[in-house]
């Protein structure tokens, strides 16, 4: 009976990603809604997962110019609505001189732990973005295996 019971709880670790609400299904939970730079970053590692690249966050990486574009590509489907304002217009506008990536590397990753954390407890480590190394050269991927993603645009 514990056997059925783990191999029932490892199947609900499915995540979907439902693009039109901006929000995370992570297995048989209520959908879970994030800000756009929050959703934009989570779509953008998800994609990255799918793909098999773990990005290393090093000065001046290459990895961060991927997240970058990436994450400016949801960010502007996102906000094609909305004219916008200040610093989060302009990325909607494509100035993307305005955008320091590195700046939302370190804020957003927390901020989706913690919405993950107050809706799914022990479970959200199956869907944080992991990260790992040394602060010059830390790696991050979503933790959620890739054949368990699913991307609805």
């Amino acid at each position: 009976q514990a056997v059925a019971l783990t191999q029932q709880d490892l199947g609900d670790f499915s995540l979907e990603i439902d693009c039109a609400r901006m929000s995370i299904k992570c297995g048989d939970t209520e959908l879970i809604k994030l800000t756009e730079r929050e959703f934009s970053f989570y779509w953008a590692m998800a994609e990255f997962k799918l793909a098999g690249k773990v990005l290393c966050k090093t000065p001046n990486g290459e990895d961060a110019a991927l997240l970058k574009e990436k994450f400016l590509r949801h960010y502007r489907v996102l906000k094609k609505k909305t004219q916008g304002h200040g610093v989060e217009g302009s990325y909607q506008k494509g100035n993307v001189e305005n955008l320091d990536i590195d700046d939302i590397w370190k804020e957003v990753p927390s901020r989706i732990r913690a919405k993950l954390q107050k809706h799914l407890k022990d479970y959200a480590k199956y869907y944080e973005i992991e990260s790992w190394g040394k602060n010059n050269s830390k790696r991050y991927q979503l933790a959620t295996l890739k054949e368990r993603i699913h991307i609805k645009e």
